[in-house]
């Protein structure tokens, strides 16, 4: 793939980037940068995390240039099941037995309150992105012996427990199969429209200052007195004092993770379900690999 792609150029879209397009909110308006810039912080990635840094940033009132090999909101971010659900995907008792409690604890605190603080920008600045708290369930893989899924449903209990999150005990989702079997619901998760959200936090970090630039793909970042140095594909260069990678899979050498990172692929798809016939609310399964789904209208279109 050329250094100017990225998943935009794929040919499946997303229902967050059909829909955003059909209203017009994408792509996200953003230049290419066709000069050389100086800044405070350089940030590398125009998703949700590089975004939401340029934001905090500029807010702060750090000088910010953001760039993206392609355009703004048309990588990974887009393509998510909107889960705002700060409990571990992969369960919550194996990250305390990886990490230990403490560590377990501190990951879902500071995923909690990133949810609280994308509440809190939704609330401030009236954007328009669907934004709503709903329940999480957590429920075993299809088959699963009751007395292998109660088990499972209460170690995770336990882990749960210990960590201090919130969550009950409950039967059955309204799911083939699953009708009648041991669940957790944890309240207050969230879900939104991710591609209207990046569309708002575009527009304010950029009345905060933050210069964002689309199709501006980087090459290398050097560190040399104190400096770093990003180089882009037409030759440009900002120079910060600090940068931020913001990519799907870095894209610095620091520790080289991009060789660390196994080539998994992940699939979404949405469907129309007749009469609105799940509640409104995040599911996802014990299975290894685990399924997940979202809200029954999945927000497009309101």
């Amino acid at each position: 793939m050329p250094v100017s792609q990225n998943a935009a150029a794929e040919r499946t879209e997303s229902l967050w980037l059909k829909d955003a397009r059909e209203a017009r909110r994408w792509p996200i308006s953003a230049p290419p940068l066709e000069d050389d810039q100086r800044c405070d912080v350089v940030v590398i990635g125009g998703g949700i995390a590089g975004l939401s840094i340029a934001f905090e940033l500029a807010e702060a009132g750090r000088s910010i240039v953001l760039v993206d090999r392609g355009p703004l909101g048309g990588g990974m971010t887009g393509r998510t099941t909107a889960h705002l659900a700060p409990p571990c995907d992969d369960l919550l008792s194996e990250l305390i037995d990886l990490r230990g409690e403490e560590l377990a604890r501190l990951h879902h605190r500071s995923h909690a309150a990133a949810v609280d603080r994308i509440e809190e920008i939704v609330s401030r600045h009236d954007v328009d992105c669907d934004f709503r708290r709903v329940a999480g369930n957590l429920f075993p893989a299809l088959g699963t012996p009751e007395k292998e899924a109660k088990e499972q449903i209460e170690k995770e209990f336990e882990a749960a427990s210990k960590l201090g999150v919130e969550v009950e005990r409950a039967r059955g989702v309204p799911l083939d199969g699953h009708a009648d079997v041991p669940i957790l619901r944890y309240p207050r998760q969230a879900t939104f429209h991710p591609l209207r959200y990046l569309e708002a936090l575009a527009k304010l970090a950029s009345e905060r200052g933050a210069r964002l630039h689309a199709h501006s793909p980087v090459l290398c970042l050097e560190e040399k007195d104190d400096e770093v140095t990003v180089t882009l594909e037409n030759g440009k260069r900002i120079v910060a004092k600090d940068a931020v990678v913001a990519t799907n899979s870095p894209i610095n050498d620091l520790v080289a993770i991009h060789s660390k990172t196994a080539p998994y692929r992940t699939y979404a798809m949405a469907f129309e379900l007749p009469g609105g016939a799940l509640p409104d609310a995040l599911y996802w399964d014990m299975e290894d690999p685990y399924g997940s789904s979202g809200p029954p209208t999945a927000t497009a279109g309101g």
